[in-house]
């Protein structure tokens, strides 16, 4: 059995190293275009009601490292593509026989958010995220990455961006979101027209439970600060 890991691991890392080599021709056959983010907003600046941007400096320190140990926790090492990620999730997800974790890194689901059409579902339109993904990570930071995706991303109840979920769900600035309160919307993003119903309120907790796991693993927070945060009973806007 032991071996047979082995073998099946070489075979995932050898599969990942062949894409990544022949990446550049595929970009020549697919002629996908050069893809441009929105542009920073600037201190003061007014956006719509309905979606509200914030620079990175405003969202909170915990909001950030919770949505990378939930999302993507080697978003600061990768290019784009994490072939150990896609492994380890998808080692992590047998072994808990439903899905846990995603495979896809934060600049992939980014690129699907912004650039592709949701509902199509193909082996090309998979491609064309992969290649777009890698673009992005040729042409911008990983700060400015990550700030689009927190701004772009929708968090359920309508809330299109950490900004609005902030205000939305707890009637706070995404800048002063508590560890607790950044573990629960960082749980949504996974499913969040379903864990951002009120009725699925106690398996959103239990996302945020595990995404707080995610956070001491990374060690962005220790045990104490883990249980505590389980144990702060949420107060959500309106009293919902």
């Amino acid at each position: 059995m032991r071996a047979r890991t082995i073998i099946s691991i070489g075979l995932l890392v050898t599969i990942a190293a062949v894409w990544l080599l022949t990446l550049p021709v595929l970009k020549i056959v697919l002629h996908v275009d050069d893809v441009q983010l929105p542009a920073t907003p600037a201190a003061g600046e007014k956006s719509s009601p309905e979606h509200v941007r914030v620079p990175l400096s405003r969202v909170s320190t915990r909001m950030c490292q919770a949505i990378l140990s939930a999302e993507d926790r080697h978003f600061y090492e990768h290019h784009g593509v994490d072939p150990f990620g896609l492994l380890r999730a998808s080692i992590d997800n047998w072994k808990a026989g439903h899905m846990v974790e995603g495979a896809s890194t934060i600049t992939q689901q980014l690129a699907k958010v912004m650039f592709l059409d949701q509902r199509e579902r193909t082996a090309e339109r998979k491609l064309k995220q992969l290649i777009i993904a890698d673009q992005l990570e040729q042409r911008y930071s990983k700060d400015r990455i990550l700030e689009t995706y927190l701004n772009e991303i929708y968090f359920g109840r309508g809330a299109y961006g950490i900004e609005n979920a902030a205000q939305k769900y707890f009637a706070v600035p995404a800048s002063k979101l508590s560890l607790a309160q950044s573990a629960f919307l960082a749980g949504l993003v996974r499913r969040p027209s379903d864990l951002g119903s009120p009725a699925r309120l106690e398996e959103a907790t239990e996302r945020q439970h595990q995404v707080l796991d995610n956070m001491m693993q990374c060690g962005y927070i220790t045990a104490d600060d883990a249980a505590a945060a389980k144990d702060e009973k949420l107060k959500f806007r309106g009293g919902r």
